[in-house]
């Protein structure tokens, strides 16, 4: 790997220059070229790109985080019928090469998007970028990924790269006027809320129905277009703890957010996951913070929620693993402004299992879903008047080795001056409306802060 200094821009395009123009490729596979460079923010690069296609992603732990830019493969579909052969032809080429990862996500359920809203993020897409900045720990690599499809004119595509070269290093954008709010519009309102889980709860007879969970999206509207990289700098440094998203398929379309929520992470065979639910918000003193967590691990709702949670991961993970560990005991998952139940498992996979199936029977758990799965999205998709899109369903990347996927929760649409904030509250018996409607506003409580809407 050659290393070379970032800040001698010329270097780094003369060389891929050349190696494009050169570039002879002679059998579809992925090729990958990486250079070691001095350390620069993936967000803030990715935030001077011109280009409508970006995607962004950093784990919970803040060890790996990777911008990346334009898109030479892309896998999407409106439906479940290509997915599993989508994902075979997926597989395969990342078979060619064990650094190369696929970015994307699906949506929350299989209904078929009505809802123009969201025409930009179709049922499932998952897409390589042409041009990366990685970061692992204290190393620091710019990546590009060559390939060339059968039947694809090779003279084209080096001219494709060519014209992503030019854009690679721009400057700095020019200043805009302070943010002003002009609107407010939440889907449901208040008193529709209190209506909608009073339905809910009404229908929570355990025959079959026991936990159902319903959310609410808040429209924002400003006096200027926001830029999402910018409010993901500002989440990332007040929400630690957390999974860092973003994908633009488009310039207009964005969607990006910070959630606490893994859904698995897959090294090799082995795989990790957890079941998350109940929330608190935190404490303003230390004292405070530690009342309400106990509060949350004794309060009898919240402990049967989390329940639900932990027994339908058990029993995807016993069809599908040799062996499972779960922890003993619960404990606390905290962040910024909220804090949930936790309890982790640890399982090694059978052969046969991919992330075609983990990703099938995982995902919805009842942490944004409910009890019984089926039911309860049906009960969803009859009470909620808007589309959830990708809101609470998988993003993440697939690689040659392994997979990692959050729950889209805690997320947002952003399109141009509209912002759509999303947050979720878990109904069983016990539920009173009106907490659960400030459970929502603690959940969009730190984008209400970055946006300065408090």
């Amino acid at each position: 790997m050659k290393k070379l200094a970032l800040n001698n821009v010329p270097d780094i395009l003369t060389e891929l220059s050349q190696t494009i123009r050169n570039w002879q490729p002679d059998r579809q596979a992925v090729e990958r070229l990486e250079y070691e460079i001095t350390p620069i923010d993936p967000l803030i690069w990715l935030s001077h790109l011109r280009h409508g296609q970006k995607v962004y992603w950093s784990d919970r732990e803040r060890f790996t985080e990777v911008a990346g830019m334009g898109s030479i493969i892309v896998f999407q579909g409106r439906d479940n019928q290509q997915f599993r052969a989508d994902m075979q032809r997926m597989e395969s080429l990342l078979r060619s090469n064990d650094r190369v990862k696929f970015f994307g996500g699906m949506r929350f359920s299989n209904q078929k998007n009505s809802d123009p809203t969201w025409h930009a993020f179709p049922h499932y897409h998952f897409h390589l970028p042409a041009f990366e900045i990685v970061r692992e720990n204290d190393r620091y690599v710019f990546a590009c990924n060559l390939y060339r499809a059968p039947n694809q004119d090779l003279s084209s595509i080096r001219n494709h790269y060519l014209q992503f070269l030019r854009n690679l290093f721009p400057g700095n954008g020019r200043a805009r006027p302070p943010l002003k709010r002009l609107g407010r519009k939440d889907n449901p309102q208040r008193l529709q809320w209190h209506e909608m889980v009073r339905t809910a709860l009404h229908s929570l007879d355990g025959n079959p129905l026991e936990k159902v969970v319903l959310a609410r999206k808040s429209e924002l509207t400003f006096n200027h277009e926001l830029k999402a990289e910018e409010l993901l700098k500002q989440l990332r440094a007040s929400n630690p703890n957390s999974f860092l998203f973003l994908f633009r398929p488009d310039a207009q379309n964005v969607f990006f957010g910070s959630t606490p929520e893994r859904l698995y992470r897959r090294s090799g065979r082995q795989l990790q996951t957890e079941a998350v639910a109940g929330t608190r918000r935190r404490g303003r003193t230390a004292q405070e913070d530690q009342q309400l967590k106990n509060d949350l691990l004794h309060c009898e709702k919240d402990l049967r929620e989390h329940a639900y949670v932990v027994r339908s991961i058990e029993r995807v993970l016993r069809r599908h693993s040799r062996e499972l560990q779960k922890e003993a005991q619960i404990g606390i998952l905290e962040n910024a402004r909220v804090q949930h139940l936790l309890l982790r498992f640890n399982a090694r996979l059978k052969d046969e299992v991919g992330d075609t199936e983990i990703l099938r029977d995982l995902h919805p758990t009842p942490a944004v879903g409910g009890v019984p799965r089926e039911q309860a999205i049906e009960r969803i998709l009859q009470l909620e008047k808007f589309d959830r899109g990708w809101y609470a369903g998988p993003v993440g990347w697939i690689g040659q080795k392994g997979a990692e996927f959050a729950v889209g929760i805690r997320s947002a649409l952003l399109q141009g001056r509209t912002i759509h904030l999303f947050a979720g509250a878990g109904i069983v018996q016990g539920s009173d409306p009106e907490l659960e409607w400030r459970e929502l506003e603690n959940k969009i409580a730190n984008f209400l802060k970055i946006l300065d809407v408090q």
